[in-house]
């Protein structure tokens, strides 16, 4: 994309278009940060305010950020010392204008149409009510969500372009709706930035970032906050272009910090108790949601013996046993293991509406995967 063109004016919505405030967190991202900003400023729909933070790099990244600024107006550059991910973010919504918040990571890239499709969706929603925590406002849904593509192997020969895990799998009764209608989207990776939010939402909820160094899965929380209050639109066309990491790096993040993963569902499970959320697929949502982080941190051999013995422990001891008892969203030998660790009753099993959903769970990731990538990825195990 050449990255000095101008974004055309939008086909389907006016000039009296609202603001959009895009916040792209950069740390050291020189590498992919000229195709971000390119499709950020391509964007059919021009009515941005392009806030690029950046989070102390010590590479070319600063340079990069002021050439473009130089060439576009609406970039806006905050220059901060090296707070996280999460600091990052909260500076950049420090400076917000725009009635919608958008987030983009610096090593990512959007399709040309994504602002305007996402808008000119939602407007059509405009007076419609869901049901569920908060009542609808006038101006339409809190949240407009769609899905996203995975480039898997990027940068490498073997790059493939995948949809991610929930997409075609959203299929709520109404629009806009209340996560209980599509608990799916607190099932897989966090996806925040394959959205845009209601700026005013986000401020009348307080709902901010957790600070901490480095990236830290501080979207984790803020997934939360956002999905379990809000009132949601969702699209089901994928806009974002997200370069997933290798299982080796995340392997490797996970032996250095193993306290993370943790600490970040707990501050999700904060979110829930603070909401008094009841609905029990959506908090078994976030049950499998921690114990896939137990499993992940186990597999990278960075949380074993005694020590995952005891964090499992805990987590079970946030888990509501009614919950349990009314989802097949957990395994039986998960019930099973709850109930021994806990001393409470086994939960209804529900094996058989179990196997439905794994089975259903499965060709989710197989279709999202592709067959053949699957296969060669069961042989590297």
């Amino acid at each position: 994309m050449n990255s000095s063109m101008q974004a055309a004016a939008p086909t389907s919505l006016g000039a009296d278009a609202p603001l959009i405030s895009v916040i792209i967190p950069t740390y050291n991202a020189e590498a992919h940060l000229d195709q971000a900003l390119a499709s950020v400023r391509e964007q059919t729909y021009p009515h941005l305010q392009i806030l690029c933070v950046n989070d102390g790099s010590t590479d070319g990244s600063l340079a990069i950020l002021r050439r473009h600024g130089e060439a576009d107006g609406r970039i806006t550059i905050v220059d901060k010392p090296n707070g996280g991910y999460g600091s990052a973010c909260n500076a950049g919504l420090d400076e917000a204008q725009g009635e919608w918040i958008s987030i983009v990571e610096p090593d990512d890239y959007l399709d040309p149409a994504m602002y305007e499709r996402m808008l000119t969706f939602a407007t059509g929603l405009h007076g419609r009510t869901a049901e569920g925590p908060g009542a609808a406002a006038a101006e339409g849904p809190d949240i407009i969500k769609t899905p996203y593509w995975r480039l898997v192997d990027a940068d490498t020969p073997e790059e493939a372009q995948r949809p991610c895990h929930y997409a075609g799998q959203v299929k709520p009764a109404r629009q806009p709706f209340a996560i209980t209608e599509a608990s799916i989207l607190l099932r897989y990776h966090p996806s925040i930035w394959s959205a845009l939010y209601r700026h005013a939402f986000l401020e009348d909820h307080a709902i901010r970032f957790p600070e901490a160094p480095g990236s830290a899965w501080t979207d984790n929380p803020f997934l939360a906050r956002t999905l379990l209050q809000g009132e949601i639109a969702y699209l089901d066309e994928p806009f974002y272009y997200y370069r997933e990491g290798t299982g080796e790096e995340d392997a490797a993040y996970l032996r250095a910090h193993p306290e993370v993963p943790l600490e970040r569902w707990g501050e999700m499970m904060d979110a829930a108790d603070e909401l008094r959320i009841q609905d029990a697929d959506v908090l078994c949502q976030l049950y499998r949601r921690g114990l896939n982080y137990l499993e992940r941190l186990a597999g990278a051999g960075a949380l074993t013996g005694p020590a995952f013995d005891e964090a499992e422990k805990a987590m079970f001891a946030r888990f509501s046993p009614a919950a349990l008892d009314a989802s097949a969203l957990l395994s039986p030998a998960q019930k099973e293991r709850f109930a021994s660790l806990t001393g409470n009753p086994i939960p209804a099993l529900r094996a058989a509406e179990h196997r439905r959903a794994a089975f259903q769970d499965a060709l989710c990731k197989a279709r999202s995967t592709g067959l053949a990538r699957s296969a060669k990825r069961m042989l590297r195990r």
